[in-house]
C-alpha cells in the first residue's frame, strides 16, 4: 500500500489559478477536456460526457485539428459553457458520483430540479430531462385524480408558494406546458389578483405572459365555478338531499343549508379559490353518510368539468394538445 493518491482521483479542494479561474473539485488529473462555466473550470473526461449527452457525443465525434486554435488548460481543450457553474457542477456530480452524493429518491430542491431540466434539455441528457419532468408532473399533474393525490401527499418538490412562482417561470422558459394548468391553479388559489400585482412583496415575480394568464384565468375560473354551483346556492342541495338511500330524511332535509356552509367552494364572498380542492366524507356531521357521499359525487362531477376547462381558461391549448420541450 502507498499513501500516494491515485492520478485518477479528483482533487478535493476548489481553488483559483493565476488567471482567476476557479478549479472545481471535479478536476481529474487524467481528464482530457475542460468545461468552463462562468469562472469555474471542470477537468473531466470526454467519454463520460459523450456517454450521457448526445450533444457532447456529436461534438467529440467531429475530427479534431492536430494543432487546436482554441485555448487549452494543462493540454486539454476548453469548452466554454453559458450555463451557471452551480448547475454544471450538480450535473457532473450526478455523472461521477451518482447515489454517493445524489439520492434520486429523495426530495429535490428547486435549484437542482432547474439544473437537470435546463442542462438535460440543452445538452440532450435525456435521462435527467425525463427525471425532472417526472418530478414536475407528479406535483403539477394533468388529471384531477393525480391532483388530489399530490395535494394529499408530501411530494418531491417543496410546495411553498415562492417555489410555485419559480416553477411557473421555469416551465415558460423551457416550454414545459403540461404542468402549467395545475401550477396556475395552485398559484391562483393562494393569491388574489391584488397580491399577484404586488411588486413590493419581495416574492419572485411571474413573467408577464404567465401573470396575464393567471389574472385572466383566475377570474374566468371564478365565474365558471360560480355558474356551475349556482343551483347549489339557489336551492340549497334540494336536488341532492335527502337522497333515496338517506338514513335520516328529516334531519338531512333540515340540515342541508348547514351542510352547504361546510363546502369551501360555496364561499365566494372573499374571492377565495378553494374550488378544486377535494371534499372528504368528514366535511360535515350534520347529515347522514349516504347524503354526504351523494354530495361528494355531485361535487366531484363539477370539479371534473372545471378541471377539464383549466387549460383554455388560462389561455392554453386543450389538455390533449399540451406539449413539452417544443415537441
Amino acid at each position: 500500500m502507498t499513501d500516494t493518491p491515485s492520478a485518477k482521483r479528483q482533487r478535493l479542494e476548489t481553488h483559483a489559478d493565476d488567471t482567476g479561474e476557479i478549479r472545481s473539485k471535479y478536476w481529474f488529473d487524467d481528464g482530457n477536456v475542460v468545461l468552463q462555466a462562468e469562472k469555474t473550470q471542470f477537468r473531466v473526461h470526454r467519454s463520460m460526457l459523450a456517454y450521457h449527452s448526445n450533444v457532447f457525443k456529436d461534438m467529440f465525434s467531429l475530427p479534431q485539428p492536430e494543432q487546436p486554435s482554441e485555448p487549452c488548460v494543462d493540454g486539454c481543450p476548453v469548452v466554454e459553457m453559458s450555463d451557471k457553474a452551480g448547475d454544471v457542477e450538480y450535473v457532473i456530480s450526478i455523472f461521477y458520483e451518482n447515489i454517493r452524493t445524489n439520492d434520486m429518491r429523495a426530495l429535490m430542491s428547486f435549484e437542482h430540479l432547474a439544473a437537470i431540466l435546463r442542462l438535460g434539455k440543452k445538452y440532450e441528457i435525456d435521462h435527467l430531462r425525463d427525471e425532472g419532468l417526472r418530478r414536475l408532473r407528479r406535483e403539477f399533474p394533468m388529471t384531477l385524480k393525480l391532483w388530489d393525490e399530490a395535494i394529499e401527499k408530501d411530494m418531491e418538490i417543496s410546495r411553498s408558494l415562492f417555489c410555485c412562482e419559480d416553477i411557473i417561470n421555469l416551465a415558460h422558459e423551457l416550454s414545459i406546458h403540461t404542468v402549467l394548468p395545475a401550477a396556475y391553479t395552485l398559484y391562483s388559489a393562494n393569491y388574489s389578483s391584488e397580491n399577484m400585482l404586488d411588486y413590493e412583496s419581495g416574492r419572485t415575480q411571474l413573467n408577464q405572459r404567465a401573470l396575464k394568464g393567471c389574472l385572466i384565468g383566475r377570474e374566468m375560473l371564478f365565474r365558471k365555478a360560480h355558474e356551475a354551483f349556482k343551483e347549489w346556492l339557489n336551492h340549497g342541495l334540494d336536488f341532492i338531499i335527502p337522497g333515496p338511500s338517506c338514513t335520516s330524511p328529516e334531519n338531512c332535509k333540515a340540515s342541508k343549508f348547514l351542510a352547504l356552509d361546510h363546502i369551501p367552494a360555496m364561499d365566494f364572498s372573499d374571492g377565495q379559490m378553494d374550488i378544486l380542492f377535494e371534499l372528504k366524507e368528514s366535511f360535515t356531521r350534520s347529515i347522514c353518510l349516504k347524503c354526504r357521499r351523494s354530495i361528494i359525487a355531485a361535487y366531484d362531477k363539477v370539479r371534473e368539468e372545471l378541471w377539464q376547462s383549466l387549460p383554455t381558461l388560462f389561455g392554453l391549448p386543450n389538455w390533449e394538445d399540451l406539449r413539452d420541450f417544443d415537441a
